[in-house]
């Protein structure tokens, strides 16, 4: 690769040996920053950090402000837990947490002295980030310099980028995803673009025209944004190549901006990761994305991959460990845990894949998602990842007798048709639970955390597949003991009886409070339509909504039963 520089990427010391002072670093709507001006600037808020080795929490934003305090942090070898800036209850749990000895700013450079405790720090730990799976108390991974310029190296490499690139910063840089973004651009001596604003923002697409962007990062919910504006806007003259990482995108997506890209002239690149693994692993060529839009790909530069076979799964699947100079050097929960150094030589990832002869690498689940419902052995990400295919994105969470899905669908009935199919499972394995949006955390995934406290806590309109009252579907189901529903026919096709003709009854009036007398006449999908017409039925207590007719039939229907058993005789 031309005109890059591979030493040591993050080492300011020796940056203008290798690089023009004037060559660009980082560019802002309200000017440039110049390589030579950063090492100034990065010099300056060195001056203001402390001599000694000391932990530090940094709060951080994308802000020029802020990559200059990072790079302060790690040209100063100071240990930085990098946090998301404006979160200060997040903030104060962690400082309390790992006791930090110094807080800083990240926007203004400002440092703050917190404890004067003289932490046992092992040599080699450098940065410190969130896992994105975290729940609970703050679980940090520990990451090395020669993890965070292994990392960076092997992704400018794959990515093929140069001192000429001019990559935009759109993630989150307290995400590991959006710290290799910043840390490959000064590997490869590129320009960082600040650009302010979202992806639903036309003045975004403005700016990264004006700033001739080469590299765009994105996620599969920035995706989602930027179909929301009209996939036009990517017809960026200067851009060369767009990433995709943070969650897979659906096999057809793949195809179809790949296809996009070659078309205006950039390459679609997926990505595949973990902050375990300083954010990345493997990466699929932009010419595999047609043949294998299923795949993530192959192992960066450095790194190579085996799979570790799981009872009950097939033989050509396993959890994917990966080994390579990327790989962590462990967890932290506490300040005590700084002082280890490296607790693993390989990543056991948590995801199960395949390999093909190729090596080309596919995920096809997680250990952690797979949950036992009726006996039936059941791969939520498979569920999700089917459900989003039909047009509806839900978040699936396994309770002991349950599969509860939060979901923005407006349409519950054809969304619970779609997980029993999806599953094999029936309505009443099902709790759906109806959100305006689902939680994200800052980096775009789902905040699994807070769709757990949603279940819980049941903040939110649930509608519960083991209650009769869950769709008109569902009724018929419970009630006559069928296993699937024909819209054409009615509960007289399906020769009710006067027994469940109370049950059924029951169920439907909280589904459609003005159920007429001839219902028991009218098929499914005449019952469905009159549901629509009446909108939304109120909830109802069981003897408000037990008309007299019902009542004084099921007063009948019990006298007979007796009377047909002798256990009372009626005159």
């Amino acid at each position: 690769m031309e005109d890059a520089s591979w030493g040591q990427p993050l080492d300011l010391s020796d940056l203008a040996a290798d690089v023009d002072p004037s060559t660009p670093a980082i560019w802002t709507p309200e000017g440039t920053i110049t390589y030579g001006e950063l090492v100034t600037l990065v010099s300056q808020q060195q001056s203001r950090l402390p001599d000694r080795r000391s932990l530090i929490l940094l709060a951080v934003d994308n802000s020029w402000g802020s990559i200059v305090s990072y790079l302060a942090c790690i040209a100063s070898d100071l240990p930085t837990i990098l946090l998301p800036h404006g979160d200060d209850n997040f903030l104060s749990e962690v400082a309390l947490q790992y006791d930090a000895n110094f807080l800083v700013d990240g926007p203004s450079g400002r440092v703050t002295y917190r404890s004067a405790t003289e932490h046992k720090l092992h040599p080699e730990v450098q940065i410190l980030l969130s896992t994105s799976g975290s729940t609970g108390s703050p679980k940090l991974v520990r990451l090395s310099e020669k993890n965070l310029t292994a990392n960076a190296t092997s992704i400018a490499q794959a990515l093929n980028l140069s001192k000429e690139d001019r990559c935009v910063a759109s993630l989150p840089m307290s995400y590991s995803y959006g710290l290799s973004v910043i840390n490959s651009t000064i590997a490869a001596r590129g320009c960082i673009l600040l650009i302010p604003g979202t992806a639903t923002q036309p003045n975004f697409w403005k700016c990264a025209r004006a700033s001739n962007a080469t590299t765009l990062s994105t996620t599969p919910y920035m995706w989602d944004l930027i179909e929301s504006q009209g996939l036009n806007v990517l017809q960026v003259p200067s851009l060369s190549r767009i990433t995709v990482a943070g969650g897979a995108l659906l096999p057809s997506k793949v195809t179809e901006y790949a296809d996009l890209g070659r078309a205006i002239g950039w390459d679609l690149y997926v990505m595949y990761g973990q902050t375990e693994a300083t954010a990345r692993i493997a990466m699929l060529p932009p010419d595999r994305a047609f043949d294998c839009p299923d795949a993530v790909g192959f192992p960066i530069e450095g790194g190579s991959v085996r799979l570790e076979h799981i009872a009950g799964h097939p033989l050509s699947t396993g959890e994917l460990i990966y080994r390579g100079p990327n790989v962590m050097m462990g967890y932290a929960t506490s300040v005590k845990d700084l002082s280890r150094g490296y607790d693993l030589t390989e990543l056991a990832t948590g995801d199960l894949a395949t390999i093909d002869k190729s090596g080309c690498v596919r995920i096809v689940g997680r250990t952690s998602h797979f949950t036992k419902v009726r006996g039936h052995r059941i791969d939520l990400r498979h569920l999700e990842d089917t459900t989003k295919q039909s047009g509806v994105e839900v978040a699936c969470i396994a309770s002991a007798k349950h599969i509860n899905v939060v979901t923005t669908s407006i349409t519950p009935e054809e969304l619970l048709s779609t997980v029993c199919t999806n599953s094999g499972l029936p309505p009443d394995a099902f709790r759906l639970f109806l959100v305006e949006a689902l939680p994200r955390s800052p980096n775009g995934k789902v905040s699994m955390k807070q769709i757990q406290q949603i279940v819980e806590t049941e903040s939110c309109s649930a509608l519960t597949g083991d209650h009769p009252d869950s769709t008109i579907d569902a009724v018929f189901q419970h009630h006559l003991l069928l296993s699937q529903v024909d819209p054409d026919r009615s509960f007289a096709d399906y020769r009710g009886d006067s027994l469940n003709y109370i049950s059924v009854s029951n169920a439907l009036q909280r589904l459609i409070p003005n159920l007429p007398g001839y219902w028991p006449s009218m098929t499914v999908r005449e019952l469905k339509a009159l549901q629509d017409r009446q909108g939304p039925a109120r909830r109802v207590r069981w003897m408000e909504m037990l008309e007299t007719s019902i009542f004084v039939r099921a007063v009948a229907i019990v006298l007979i039963v007796f009377n047909h058993t002798d256990f009372v005789k009626i005159p």
